[in-house]
């Protein structure tokens, strides 16, 4: 598909029909905004001629300007690698290639020129980009959350040279880890698919991620190991799950809830510090479990640091709702233990740093693997009290 819409001569985009079913050349709204008028006038070479002109106004809505289909999540990946686009929208014609924008009423701002498949230095950073805005769209089947950005995936790829994991990129897992879900969407419940991307890809939530960019960033995470099970010969599209393997120094600190479905209400707390958390979606209290099929429960010391011994109690700590709205889950107050990994630095404006923190709990599917709850940051001159008591250590997230 990706190849069809990249070497069409042009495209046309039925933007303003909400459906195949409705037609999209039909009397246009708003005439009294779009009313033409003609100014009589002479042309240079001295024949008389006009000016057709009309009104504008800076209250159209985007919905009026763009329309339907600008919501979708395909048609969003379909506009991207078209060369030539011509969108039919309720107000007017637009045009969009690759060298301009224009429409009937006026010059447009320039809009992003598409994905360039040549040698690109900053392509993360212009993944991370592409993902925030495609998130924002909306798709009809949660199956289609990674296939229907696998075409531009596909032509990412021939930047990047490396392995495509569930919407990451193997070279970049260090920070393409570090998304975070937006703060003003309301929580959910994580995807329920067919098949199912782990907890650490973007692709496992409802609505849209953000990355942060910055210029300047210090990774505190090694990757040992990545990798998916692909539920079709499709290298971007579907998949059943993956794991990866990091070697990070760790904390264990608290996390309260006080109503698990208002992202608002999710506090860390480490010694007398405290600091918000960014859940990925609901979140519960739960069990892990460990190699023996018996719960890991980690003790910390006063002296001598972190101890682990293996328990018949359950080990107490917090995990993602499940997916199965048949599952009538009671969404009780939070108080348990998570682990807190210190993922990157980031450099900030007027000097200052901000340091990213990976959440995980222990995961109830998998003995010894933990799953990803959030993210969260610290002020970086608040980093040496928050380390206090870490370790280095490895987590299998899945």
């Amino acid at each position: 598909m990706a190849d069809v819409y990249e070497n069409a001569f042009f495209t046309i985009a039925a933007v303003s029909s909400p459906n195949s079913n409705m037609p999209f050349l039909v009397p246009r709204q708003r005439e009294d905004q779009l009313h033409t008028i003609k100014i009589d006038c002479q042309a240079v070479i001295g024949q008389p001629g006009n000016i057709n002109a009309r009104l504008t106004s800076d209250a159209w809505s985007r919905e009026s300007c763009y329309g339907p289909l600008s919501t979708r999540a395909w048609a969003w990946q379909e506009r991207q690698l078209s060369v030539r686009i011509m969108q039919f929208t309720t107000t007017e014609v637009k045009w969009h290639c690759v060298t301009e924008d224009r429409c009937e009423c006026t010059t447009t701002p320039p809009l992003p020129k598409g994905i360039s498949w040549k040698d690109d230095p900053d392509t993360y950073n212009r993944w991370h980009h592409l993902v925030g805005v495609y998130t924002s769209r909306k798709m009809t089947y949660v199956s289609d959350k990674l296939p229907a950005l696998s075409g531009v995936a596909s032509r990412l790829q021939k930047n990047t040279q490396t392995e495509y994991l569930a919407g990451l990129w193997k070279e970049n897992l260090k920070l393409d880890l570090l998304w975070a879900r937006k703060d003003s969407a309301p929580l959910s419940r994580p995807l329920k698919a067919r098949h199912q991307a782990p907890s650490w890809s973007w692709a496992s939530i409802e609505g849209q991620v953000n990355y942060l960019f910055v210029d300047e960033v210090v990774t505190l995470i090694l990757v040992k190991h990545a990798s998916c099970s692909l539920a079709t010969s499709n290298v971007f599209g579907e998949v059943n799950g993956g794991s990866v393997t990091i070697h990070a120094l760790a904390t264990r600190i608290n996390l309260t809830a006080t109503d698990p479905l208002d992202a608002h209400s999710y506090t860390l707390n480490h010694l007398q510090y405290s600091r918000p958390m960014y859940p990925d979606c609901i979140l519960v209290e739960g069990v892990g479990q460990a190699t023996d099929g018996l719960p890991l429960h980690t003790v910390l010391l006063t002296v001598g640091g972190i101890g682990q011994y293996k328990s018949p109690l359950p080990a107490q700590t917090v995990q993602r709702a499940s997916s199965d709205e048949r599952v009538q889950a009671e969404f009780g107050p939070i108080n348990r233990l998570v682990w807190c990994t210190f993922g990157c630095v980031l450099k900030l404006s007027h000097g200052e740093y901000s340091v990213k923190l990976l959440i995980l709990g222990e995961s109830a599917s998998s003995p010894d693997t933990f799953e990803r709850l959030g993210l969260a940051s610290i002020p970086g001159h608040r980093l040496q009290k928050w380390r206090a008591g870490a370790i280095m250590r490895h987590f299998t997230i899945i």
